[in-house]
């Protein structure tokens, strides 16, 4: 009576080793004899082996699972992901390039006076002596007359000009644009006339 306990144990033992390497459940061979007491060791040993490998390689692929959310979660963003969130650079168009302005040339200093002057000549035919005057831009042109008989006057025919009649007098101008200006004595306007070219 006391070897069947041992019996029963050596088959339960047997029929988990089957059933781990058949894939086969620990009901279908569990011997139809049970033991109360003497058999608890031995099918718990048995559902140990029976559930080993299943359990163990379940147990593996949690652990690998949880070790790869794991690591995915610490794991830093690689270059290649961090370059394809980070903003593309604009290109800029190249911008058209602007000629040169020639710097302008000042007009050269005029070889003209500054001034010159004209005086009343003549006893019967009155004339301006010189008639004719060249002045640089800025320059003044005066005329004068002195006659005992005669009164004279200067104005200008297109600049403003226009002295007092007299015997005896004198006037001024300054010219400070180029051009050509023409004058008169009003009193003698057939003989008394010329210009001031001012360049």
């Amino acid at each position: 009576m006391r070897r069947l306990p041992l019996s029963i144990t050596t088959v339960a033992l047997a029929g988990a080793l089957l059933a781990a390497c058949s894939g086969s459940s620990a009901s279908e061979i569990t011997p139809t004899h049970e033991a109360a007491s003497p058999a608890t060791a031995p099918a718990t040993v048995a559902g140990a082996l029976t559930a080993g490998p299943t359990a163990t390689a379940t147990a593996t692929t949690a652990a690998s699972a949880t070790a790869t959310t794991e690591a995915s979660a610490t794991t830093p963003p690689t270059a290649a992901a961090t370059a394809t969130t980070a903003p593309a650079e604009a290109t800029q168009a190249p911008q058209p390039t602007q000629a040169p302005q020639p710097t302008p040339t000042p007009p050269p200093a005029s070889s003209n006076p500054m001034s010159a002057a004209v005086s009343a000549a003549g006893t019967v035919r009155f004339i301006w002596s010189p008639s004719a005057v060249t002045i640089a831009p800025g320059g003044t042109v005066t005329w004068s007359w002195s006659e005992p008989v005669q009164p004279h006057n200067v104005a200008g025919t297109d600049f403003p000009l226009s002295s007092a009649v007299s015997k005896s007098g004198s006037a001024s101008h300054t010219f400070t644009a180029p051009g050509v200006y023409h004058f008169v004595c009003e009193i003698h306007p057939d003989s008394m006339t010329g210009t001031v070219t001012v360049q």
